[in-house]
This record gives structure tokens, sequence and C-alpha cells, in this order.
């Protein structure tokens, strides 16, 4: 659901927050850095600007059970 409200509106970073977060914590941290990256390029082609750090944090956003 997160991918879809990213594909509707791809400039809110609220939205490519919760997408990024959800694929970090279902474990797949590789897809969750390349929407990362994605998500940083579409910011400063579209509006001259960088991702928040919330949003860059939450690549590292991991369980703590799956930490170990």
């Amino acid at each position: 659901m997160a991918g879809r409200a990213v594909a509707l509106n791809p400039l809110d970073e609220a939205l490519q927050e919760l997408l990024i977060r959800s694929l970090a914590r279902s474990g797949d941290r590789a897809a969750a850095e390349e929407q990362l990256k994605r998500c940083e390029r579409l910011l400063a082609e579209s509006l001259g600007t960088s991702p928040s750090p919330a949003l860059r944090a939450a690549v590292d956003d991991v369980p703590h059970s799956r930490r170990a």
C-alpha cells in the first residue's frame, strides 16, 4: 500500500518515508536503500531539495529482533 501511495504522490516525503521504513522493517534493506536513492534523485530534480534526516534514517529502521 505504501508503494501505491508513493506512486500517486511521489513528492510526498511522509509517504516516501513510510515506504522506505516498511521495506527496511520487512528485512529488504537493499530495496529500502534503492528507494531512498530514487527519492533523492526525484527531490533533487523536481524540487531542488534533499531528503529530510528522518527520511534518510528510515533505511535503518530495523526491529530490535533483527539487529542481533
